[in-house]
């Protein structure tokens, strides 16, 4: 059925032959040269501003002073430029301008700067800074940084004699060489970052802690280089081994013979690395008031030496070849026990001075069966140490220290001979191998049947007040519930509640400081609740554990510098202020935050969600809980589930939130309020999935705000490097809330070692956006799908094409908005599917952020009828195969309809929007449902254009078309024909609902008559002449959208070459041109060629081609020369 209720009007004189201009107005005018005489004002000010800087304490090298040659001095104004040396905390001096007064500069005062950079513009010359005669002091302070000193080239050499200090260490920078001559006081760490750091004075790094695990490896150029036998460190660090930081040249770690480790006061490295020989039978002497850790397998020969300070050895670690020898009594040897199977081996060992033989077991609880400390050979007690046990996990029992092949002198078996923790009593036994420590019963005081205070002997049975030496209890001597106050400040070893009749609560008043036991706080057998509104002070790791169906309410302030373990099913109530510094670990049970955290911790991992054999552990943030550089862990070594709905989780640097860390123990984080905020860095950021077969899901919901700054990464199923993480699952959930990501990656990066990976990003309400996608199923037979519906509003850069073997990667659309990052020309493509269901998909494209989309666009077979929306000034071309049967609406900006479109849904274009068709012989004829033009409500019209290549068979056929505004058409079509009827659009019922066609615009050089076929039931173009654009020659470019080198030959103007979706117009060369050499600057694809004529000879050269179907006419008898 056809039906038309008014012909279609075309207004007069609106019919355009091709080409458009564009006219600024006086008034633009005006406003562009006000807004040019601003911005040269604004940069004339940041001149002023960055000559303001030039004029810091940082400062360059010129060597122009009146010194002579060879003998320039620091203080010399004229060695550095505008006369101001580099001086000050922070700031750089730079050796590497020119060098007129010779390269060498001497320290003339005691000067102090930030770093030192050197760099020979002639690259043949070495620099020295000179020692004064009145030996000056060259302090290195960069501030809150390390010190900085970059020898920038390969083969460079800074050599600095003076003596060097400062307490903010050392990192040697760049691929020359930096060598330190003397007895240096700097201390701090020291890194070899890139390069060789060569010691001429075995003292110069004699306060200064080697960092091993920032350290380059070494190799025959960079490394530590020594030239001496005798090397005395401040300490040792980190993890690599001891010989591989040494340069492989001469002067490595072969040279030597006597390594002296001289940590100062209140330093104390930790050395996880192995110490080899250097030299044969190289020997260890540990100096410094400081502690030196060691816990790797040391295999040195020689002998081992404590001089002074603390020498300690990790269980697991040993020195098998070495005899340790305990030479002051200012000395230490410590044991550290973390594993109670396992112990330290020395070769021997030897005691000259009665120094101190420490055993500490933090909270580990000592072995009946296994010595901590083994002796392989002789035991030599020629005199006696005190031996110190140090626990918070002792109990009552024999347990072997020490055992040895044979042993002489005096064993220490005397009462003098231990020390112990407060209140534990314990004794020294020995056998022929072994020295026994024997620890007696220390048994609870135990709470009288009243509220007296508790500073009161009255208050306790037995009328003794517990001290820091005691276990506090309540038990069946209670009758009832139980409050009262603490009376004064109150240190206990710890509490325990076992079965009293009822509440236990101390009240607010006081503070009760405990820490020195095993569990501090005990409800592991209680039949009662605790509630303890005074405040808390931790004097040591605490455990607090909580059996089922109980609650440990703190309500006061929570302080110390020490982790908090929770143990058992119950809960515990955190509703004061938390201002403890130490980790978190929720073994099992609850523990719900309902107060502010006001300290970060100061270890990582800064909190710990999940336990061994735990069903589940639980954690309620209410609260602010700033975690600085430390890591929250969820689900380690049992489930755990974070339930977050106030108060704001930060962070500062780390690794941040990890969700699901051990293998089938899933890691669950609920944000619906409050907020979480991550840093900048590298790899880290949210981890969902962390580890092989881990499971972690985070839900985000409600108001909840997740806000990762600057490159944050969100990692759906772990997503890094090489890092082994075969079979994660990461389940991304949003209903509500915000997310706003720095980088977001999806399914493994790596395609083996993160394989069959499972990633999902569901996002149904709320807003998500990520400024950066980098990997999408990049993990061989990895899964990911991404889902957004219903409200979603939803932000994405270019999606990653790179993927793993036997992967899967797809998109479905049921409702919610998808917007680009940035613009792309591949935003969309090479994806397993991308689907759309029936509650449609919505791209938003703003002006500036255009995109392609080549993957096709498919109706889904279940929930079918999906359309599609396009909003925003941007826009949005689709290139793949569609399918989906639904929709299009296009609400705004530019929606480019270039490849097949299959789905025959209606097409709806508002005011002001357009929509650009492009059809082929091999795409076929557009056929939609309904076409319908304009809304009716705007003051700009939309714009139809079409593109494709003219024929008898319509552009678009349409079922109902409908004009509802005066509407553009413009028509960019190829082997145009004077006398040519080309149907455009045609249809079955055709309305005019307000609206009419108002511009025909044709192609350049086209003129015609734009007719309603009534008998066809179509809208045709009657080509009535062709006029190609014709070569004016201005330039030699022949460019797209650019140089205004062609004549319109209907108008007379003067335009640029111009195509449309790769299809350009067609062009005459002939005698009018000015230049003739035609340089092509990009690929063309005209319409046609013509070259005609009798003076102008063409050539045509260039970075670019011709392609596409038009094909070159050559008439007249000038010259065409094509060279492309």
């Amino acid at each position: 059925m056809k039906s038309k209720h008014h012909p279609a009007t075309v207004k007069k004189n609106q019919v355009k032959a091709g080409g458009v201009g564009v006219v600024m107005t006086p008034k633009a005018a005006r406003n562009k040269r006000k807004l040019g005489k601003v911005a040269a004002r604004l940069v004339i000010l940041l001149l002023l501003v960055a000559e303001g800087m030039a004029r810091a304490a940082s400062s360059t090298w010129v060597g122009n002073g009146s010194q002579a040659y060879g003998q320039a001095i620091w203080g010399g104004l004229a060695n550095w430029a505008n006369n101001s040396p580099a001086d000050g905390a922070g700031y750089t001096a730079t050796f590497g301008n020119s060098f007129n007064n010779g390269y060498n500069c001497i320290v003339n005062t005691a000067r102090t700067i930030g770093n030192i950079t050197y760099t020979d513009p002639a690259n043949a010359n070495d620099f020295t800074l000179s020692k004064h005669a009145n030996d000056y002091t060259l302090t290195l302070n960069n501030s809150n940084a390390s010190p900085v000193i970059n020898i920038t080239q390969s083969g460079r050499t800074l050599t600095i004699n003076p003596r060097v200090g400062g307490t903010g260490g050392l990192t040697k920078a760049g691929p020359g060489t930096l060598i330190l001559n003397t007895n240096n006081t700097i201390s701090g760490n020291a890194i070899i970052n890139g390069g060789t750091l060569v010691l001429g004075h075995s003292l110069a790094l004699q306060n200064s802690v080697l960092d091993t695990a920032n350290s380059v490896a070494g190799s025959a150029s960079a490394g530590l280089r020594v030239t001496v036998s005798s090397l005395t460190l401040g300490g040792l660090s980190g993890n690599k081994d001891l010989a591989s930081v040494f340069t492989t040249s001469a002067g490595g770690y072969d040279t030597v013979a006597e390594l002296t480790l001289n940590p100062g006061g209140g330093v104390a490295p930790s050395y996880s690395g192995i110490i080899t020989d250097g030299a044969s039978g190289m020997r260890l002497t540990k100096t410094g008031a400081g502690s030196q850790t060691l816990s790797g397998i040391n295999i040195y020969s020689g002998e081992t030496t404590i001089n002074a300070g603390k020498l300690v050895g990790v269980v697991g670690g040993a020195s098998p070849n070495s005899t340790v020898i305990l030479n002051a009594t200012a000395a230490t040897n410590s044991i550290s026990i973390t594993d109670n199977t396992k112990g330290w081996t020395n070769a021997g060992m030897t005691f000259n001075a009665d120094g101190v033989l420490e055993f500490n077991f933090g909270a580990v609880a000592p072995s009946p069966t296994i010595a901590p400390l083994v002796v392989s050979g002789a035991a030599n007690f020629n005199a006696t140490p005190v031996v110190m046990i140090v626990g918070s996990s002792l109990a009552v029992g024999v347990y072997p220290l020490m055992t040895w092949g044979s042993v002489s002198g005096t064993i220490p078996t005397a009462a003098a001979a231990v020390t112990l923790p407060d209140g534990a009593g314990a004794s020294l036994s020995n056998s022929a191998t072994t020295l026994y420590l024997v620890i007696n019963v220390v048994p609870p005081i135990v709470k009288a049947d009243n509220a007296d205070d508790l500073n009161l002997s009255t208050s306790w049975v037995g009328s003794v007040v517990p001290g820091p030496e005691d276990m506090a209890r309540w038990d069946a001597t209670v009758t009832g519930p139980n409050t009262t106050v603490l009376g004064a400040d109150t240190t206990w070893r710890g509490m325990q509640i076992a079965n009293p009749a009822g509440l236990v609560t101390i009240n607010a008043g006081n503070t009760l400081t405990l820490g020195a036991a095993g569990t501090d706080i005990d409800l592991s057998a209680a039949t009662a609740d605790l509630t303890l509104n005074c405040d808390l002070a931790l004097s040591a790791a605490h455990l607090w554990n909580v059996a089922t169906g109980r609650t440990l309410t703190l309500g006061g302030l929570v302080s110390g510098a020490f982790p908090v373990t929770k143990q058992g099913d119950g809960t515990v109530i955190l509703s004061g202020a938390v201002a403890y510094s130490g980790a978190t670990i929720i073994s099992a049970g609850t523990m719900s935050l309902t107060g502010n955290r006001t300290v970060a911790p100061i270890t990582t991992p800064g909190l710990d969600l999940g336990g061994t054999n735990a069903p589940l552990a639980v954690l309620n943030i209410g609260g602010d809980l700033p975690m600085g550089g430390t890591q929250v862990r969820v689900g380690v070594n049992g489930p755990g589930t974070v339930n977050h709905t106030n108060g704001q989780v930060s962070f500062t640097s780390g690794n941040q939130l990890t969700v699901g860390i051990t293998a089938n123990m899933p890691g669950i984080y609920n944000l619906s309020g409050g907020m979480i905020t991550t840093v900048s860095v590298a790899n880290r950021g949210v981890i969902l999935g962390v580890n092989a077969n881990c499971s972690g899901t985070f839900n985000l919901g409600g108001a909840g705000m997740l806000t990762m700054g600057g490159t944050s990464v969100l990692q759906i199923a772990r997503s890094e490097g090489s890092t082994a993480a075969a079979g994660s699952t990461g389940i991304f959930n949003q209903t509500g809330g915000t997310a706003i990501v720095g980088e977001l990656r999806m399914g493994g990066a790596n395609a083996t070692a993160q394989s069959n990976a499972t990633a999902q990003l569901n996002l149904s309400g709320g807003t998500f956006s990520a400024a950066g996608f980098t990997a999408l199923s990049g993990g061989n037979n990895s899964v990911s799908a991404i889902n957004i519906s219903g409200s979603a509003d939803v932000t994405l850069p270019a999606f990653p094409t790179a993927r793993g073997t036997g992967t899967t990667a797809t998109i479905t659309f049921d409702g919610g908005t998808l917007r680009p990052a940035a613009p792309s020309a591949a935003y969309m493509g090479g994806l397993t599917s991308a689907k759309i269901k029936a509650g449609g998909a919505a791209f938003n494209v703003d002006g500036g952020r255009d995109i392609t989309i080549t993957q096709g666009l498919l109706a889904d077979e279940v929930s079918t009828g999906g359309g599609l929306t396009k909003a925003g000034d941007g826009a949005l071309t689709l290139r793949g195969t569609n399918t989906y049967a639904g929709p299009t609406l296009v609400n705004g900006g530019t929606l480019n309809l270039f490849g097949p479109h299959l789905g025959g849904g209606s097409i709806t274009l508002a005011d002001g929007a357009k929509l650009n068709v492009e059809t082929s012989a091999a795409k076929g004829t557009l056929r939609v449902a309904g076409l319908s033009l304009g809304s009716g409500d705007g003051f700009i019209k939309p714009e139809l254009t079409l593109s494709g290549d003219a024929s008898s068979t319509p552009l678009i056929y349409a079922t109902n078309l409908m004009l509802n505004s005066a509407v553009i058409i413009n028509l960019n079509l190829l082997g145009l024909k004077a006398g040519q009827q080309i149907p455009l659009i045609q249809y079955e019922n055709y309305i005019e609902n307000g609206g009419w066609i108002d511009e025909i615009n044709l192609p350049p050089g086209v003129s015609g008559e734009f007719i309603e076929n009534a008998a066809n039931s179509s809208f045709d173009l009657l080509v009535t002449q062709v006029n190609p654009l014709i070569w004016m020659g201005a330039t030699t470019d022949w460019d797209i959208n650019m140089s205004f080198n062609w004549t319109n030959p209907v108008s007379g103007f003067v335009e640029v070459y111009r195509e449309v979706n790769g299809l350009g117009y067609p062009v005459r060369f002939d005698d009018s041109g000015i230049n003739t050499m035609i340089n092509l600057t990009v690929p063309l694809s005209p319409g046609g060629i013509t070259v005609t004529g009798s003076l102008n000879n063409y050539n045509f050269s260039g970075a670019g081609k011709l392609t596409g179907a038009g094909g070159v006419v050559k008439e007249g008898t000038n010259t065409l020369v094509l060279n492309t």
